[in-house]
């Protein structure tokens, strides 16, 4: 279940009948509530690059006026932490998770009830670092932290709530996510029909809020059915597809990883095209026809290309027109103006962590996009380009150029 900001501001989990938080009483302190207030702005309207440097400076003031082991200061930890989520920034986001667990637990115990809040954080970081890790070995060891972490929150919930009440249910739900990741989806099934049964003892079969719960388990369901077509195969371990097995696949809700897969034809691409999961992991692929690009461009979440080392204007041009949140082409080392142009009016996220040079015109053409633009090997870029990319503030440089 999505948190709110307002769950958030109510120490992310940690119950207002419990604590009672003094505001600190400092020369500054009407900077801290004024940034506070443009920080949970942001955070309402979805503006995660914003989010997090004003969570950073809210962080950095409550630290030097409280301490580091401030209840305000932990709650500011937190919302960092989950813009840093937002942003896929999973490796910081464990770690500010863990930091506050760390806190709590040495104040309170590691049994205390709202230590489970925190412990649920975390797992859920862990989740979502190990959906979008390729080495297998680092996936597996991510989902197996998360569920640790998961399994004592859902332990101690058991014990000081009941085991009826509706934060099992959340961490049921969590831990269902965790297995359905590993595909181990009886054991996932399982888990989600328990969560569902608590939430509709608790809120009635009715209310609303059950959506989510009973999408996830046909989503558990549906997945299971769906990789049948390549005989529960590793997805990892699959290297080409017919049409029909595509059009199966393309009906699963998981992370499609088919990394394995080195060439597409246009027309498996036109049926992965219709993958409803939130992302589809075609990074092995290392040539890609404009037809191809042109049907693959219709996906609808996140496109992973970084196999790509070179394309040709027009193939860029034609994944420009993707659809989804997010494309990936890692494997690009440098960009055309004309690449550039078009990569600039994509509507999502853009990652090119493997593009080292750019011209000063490709610079400004992409300076202008409207989205996400991370660049994490990028070491030149000549004349005033460099100027154009550090003035939009949703493109990430490396440190050696900010």
């Amino acid at each position: 279940m999505r948190k709110t900001i307002t769950f958030l501001l109510a120490c992310c989990g940690i119950g207002s009948n419990r604590v009672t938080a003094q505001e600190p009483v400092a020369p500054d302190a009407n900077e801290i509530s004024l940034t506070t207030r443009q920080m949970i702005a942001s955070f309402e309207v979805g503006k995660y690059v914003d989010t997090e440097l004003l969570a950073r400076k809210v962080l950095a003031m409550r630290e030097g006026v409280d301490g580091p082991d401030h209840l305000q200061t932990v709650q500011s930890r937190n919302i960092l932490a989950r813009a840093c989520l937002e942003l896929s920034k999973f490796d910081e986001a464990a770690l500010l998770y863990s930091r506050n667990l760390t806190i709590w637990e040495r104040e309170h115990g590691p049994d205390d009830l709202e230590t489970s809040a925190f412990l649920d954080d975390l797992g859920q970081a862990y989740s979502q670092w190990a959906n979008w890790t390729r080495n297998t070995d680092a996936k597996s060891q991510r989902f197996e932290a998360a569920r640790e972490a998961l399994l004592r929150a859902l332990n101690i919930r058991v014990n000081k709530a009941g085991p009826n009440d509706i934060l099992v249910g959340v961490t049921l739900n969590n831990l269902a996510l965790v297995s359905a990741g590993q595909r181990r989806f009886d054991e996932a099934e399982s888990l989600q029909v328990r969560a569902l049964q608590i939430d509709e003892h608790v809120l009635g079969p009715d209310h609303p809020g059950l959506k989510q719960a009973r999408f996830n388990l046909d989503c558990i369901r549906h997945d299971r059915q769906a990789l049948s077509v390549v005989n529960g195969a590793n997805l990892r371990a699959v290297q080409s597809l017919t049409v029909e097995q595509a059009r199966s696949l393309s009906e699963f809700y998981g992370i499609l990883d088919l990394v394995s897969m080195t060439e597409i034809t246009s027309s498996v691409a036109d049926a992965l095209a219709q993958h409803r999961g939130l992302i589809l992991d075609l990074s092995g692929i290392i040539e890609l026809t404009i037809e191809a690009a042109e049907a693959l461009s219709q996906h609808e979440k996140g496109l992973i290309l970084d196999g790509l080392a070179g394309l040709s204007d027009d193939t860029v041009a034609a994944l420009a027109d993707h659809r989804g949140n997010t494309l990936s082409l890692n494997g690009l080392t440098s960009l055309s103006v004309n690449a550039a142009t078009s990569l600039a009016g994509y509507k999502g996220s853009l990652v090119l962590g493997g593009v080292t040079h750019l011209s000063s015109e490709a610079a400004a053409a992409l300076a202008r996009h409207n989205g996400k633009v991370v660049f994490s090997e990028l070491v030149e870029v000549p004349g005033d380009g460099a100027l154009a990319l550090r003035a939009n503030p949703e493109i990430e440089l490396p440190e050696s150029l900010r």
